[in-house]
């Protein structure tokens, strides 16, 4: 799900820095996901998880997959990065400070 809408948006239009073809992006983050401290983690939690998610944390539909992710990297003992700014910290009651890692922009 993360590759597939990193190539979707990376790969639009309206994204604003250099555009590059779903084909290039593909095999930039093949590149990527062969480095060593890459560990991919199934498809594994569900938002209906209520031990692990608190949905009136999730103040809209851009807010879903976001929370989504921080509840897998919880889940998996890990840390999101994100450019993302305004994702809820408490929509997943278990996350730290630790867990989500807001990359500064350039």
């Amino acid at each position: 799900m993360t590759i597939n809408g990193c190539i979707r948006i990376l790969s639009g239009p309206a994204y604003p820095v250099q555009r590059q073809t779903p084909a290039e992006l593909a095999r930039r983050l093949h590149n990527f996901c062969d480095n060593i401290d890459h560990h991919f983690w199934p498809d594994s939690v569900s938002l209906l998880d209520d031990t692990l998610f608190q949905m009136s944390a999730v103040t809209g539909p851009k807010n879903i997959t976001d929370a989504y992710l921080l509840g897998l990297a919880v889940r998996n003992h890990g840390r999101l990065a994100t450019f993302d700014r305004g994702i809820p910290l408490n929509a997943v009651p278990g996350g730290r400070p630790g867990n989500l890692v807001v990359i500064p922009s350039v």
